[in-house]
């Protein structure tokens, strides 16, 4: 049951096929093993993406510091004298 893709239950269910049954029948999930292997795989992923979705934070942290002032007010500067090169 740890095994993610079922490839290891594939085998095993399979081992005794001949070549020409691997090529021609499929053992899709009508297989009880491989059936509960993907339920219980799906729903851990699906559990994991419902707990990522509630844990991650959509607002925006709005810190309004020094620096970031000096920041802004520099760009505002260099975008004004910009300006004014492209003007002459």
């Amino acid at each position: 049951m740890l095994d993610l893709l079922g490839i290891r239950c594939f085998s095993i269910l399979t081992k005794y096929w001949t070549v020409d049954d691997k090529n021609h029948q499929a053992l899709g999930l009508n297989n009880p093993t491989m059936l509960a292997n993907q339920i219980i795989w799906m729903s851990v992923g699906l559990a994991l993406l419902v707990a990522g979705y509630f844990r991650f934070n959509f607002s925006e942290k709005s810190k309004t510091d020094k620096k970031s002032k000096t920041l802004n007010t520099e760009t505002a500067v260099t975008t004004k004298t910009m300006r004014q090169m492209c003007l002459v």
